[in-house]
């Protein structure tokens, strides 16, 4: 600890009074100075892994059907993601329940929580081990989850915001994280060196946006703003970016999300809402500011969403949007700030009002739709070497360890479904 000479004692002392006891308290927490949290809602989110061994490789083929086939498993860890806390949610993991089944049999196990993940990521992982020398033969696994989450409305103070200077310091280590290469951010998983993306389409864009000028001569906050207005305009959205399961389409029943890399949307100009969150996130990190994908399955909602809600109408979906990290060197704290630039492009169309940056922006910061919405990731892949199975190597959240070698033939479908807690949130 650096020490304290006692001509500067007074002026520690009084420097405590003025910012209070709270400011120290709050450091690596959110400040509600920046962004607010509004009308808590408690949901219980059901979400359901099943994979399914196969044993011929013409089952790879969407048009044959599916042979049925056997896993021969010694040792297995499933991971799946589980995102304790964002700016509109956080998870109550004494009332999340899990289980993992093989062939419906419960393997009575319960998840170890994994928090060493870049962007402040968590993964639950279900660790198998069979007694002995014996081995798990089954047809089908099913990974089971109820996240119990309160999720919030979120408010922007963007005046305060933009008084934020850019750290002369470094970044926290959850901010500092986001710049770690990541899956579909940063490359194609199992594609080798090949699979790392060329970033100068999303470089141009950068220059071209910014004039040439250092990102870090724009606060942080105008930057933010500036950007996310570039990008709803630059990306026409096109598709859903969903890959349906063989069995059957269903809203909330997927074996993946197609993804097309951040340099490619950025080339073509045309993306799924997946897509388009994904090159926010990577223009924001080649200006040098902290981002992350957040992905959230809730309500679709009208103008008037709770009518809607209350009638029924409103669609399950999943979701994606930007969060970009606000760091107040001054009092240590850290705000996560929410940008949603496909609702914004649903409000604006295709062009920036004439006062864009002059004035608070819906879905910038401010979004009122995010209490119905529960966020439970921050990648669309785990960032460790597992495996998955889906059409067209799309990801699914999920994956896993299997020893001696993962079943090379399987499908999987991933299921979500959204309900209304018992007890209020917050």
């Amino acid at each position: 600890m650096p020490s304290i000479r006692p001509g500067h004692l007074l002026v520690v002392i009084v420097a405590l009074f003025l910012t209070g006891v709270a400011s120290a308290q709050r450091a690596g927490q959110p400040n509600p100075r920046y962004l607010e949290r509004k009308n808590p809602k408690g949901w219980i989110m059901d979400v359901d892994v099943v994979v399914r061994a196969c044993d011929n490789s013409r089952s790879r083929d969407r048009r044959e059907p599916f042979e049925s086939g056997t896993f021969n498993i010694s040792q297995a860890a499933v991971v799946f993601p589980m995102a304790m806390t964002s700016a509109s949610h956080d998870l109550n993991p004494r009332k999340t329940r899990t289980s993992i089944s093989f062939d419906d049999q419960d393997m009575g196990v319960s998840p170890r929580m994994e928090a060493q993940f870049p962007a402040g990521a968590n993964y639950a992982i279900w660790q198998i081990d069979p007694p002995g020398d014996q081995t798990i033969q089954a047809r089908e696994m099913q990974a089971h989850a109820a996240l119990a989450v309160t999720a919030y409305e979120t408010v922007f103070h963007e005046d305060a915001a933009r008084e934020v200077p850019w750290p002369q310091k470094n970044w926290p280590d959850v901010a500092q994280s986001t710049f770690l290469n990541t899956p579909y951010l940063d490359f194609q998983p199992g594609a080798g060196p090949q699979g790392v993306y060329d970033k100068a389409p999303v470089q141009d864009l950068l220059r071209r946006w910014t004039n040439g000028q250092d990102p870090r001569s724009i606060p942080p906050v105008v930057l933010a703003k500036w950007l996310a207005g570039q990008v709803m305009v630059h990306v026409q959205i096109s598709g859903q970016g969903k890959t349906f399961s063989r069995r059957g389409a269903a809203p909330n029943v997927i074996e993946g999300i197609q993804l097309q890399p951040p340099p490619i949307t950025a080339r073509r100009r045309r993306g799924t809402p997946f897509d388009a969150a994904l090159l926010l996130c990577a223009v924001y990190r080649e200006a040098g500011l902290p981002a992350r994908v957040v992905i959230g399955f809730g309500f679709e909602d009208e103008d008037d969403k709770e009518l809607e809600f209350l009638k029924g109408n409103a669609e399950q979906t999943l979701q994606a949007w930007v969060e970009f990290c606000l760091y107040d060197e001054r009092d240590g704290t850290v705000t996560w700030i929410p940008v949603d630039i496909v609702r914004m492009k649903r409000s604006l169309g295709n062009r920036l009002l004439d006062n864009y940056m002059d004035r608070p922006q819906k879905y910038f910061g401010t979004h009122d739709q995010l209490d119905n919405v529960v966020p439970f990731s921050f990648h669309f892949f785990p960032p460790t070497t597992v495996r998955s199975y889906s059409a067209a190597n799309a990801p699914g959240f999920w994956g896993w360890f299997v020893a001696p070698t993962p079943p090379e033939c399987a499908y999987q479908t991933i299921r979500f479904n959204l309900k209304s807690a018992s007890t209020r949130g917050g």
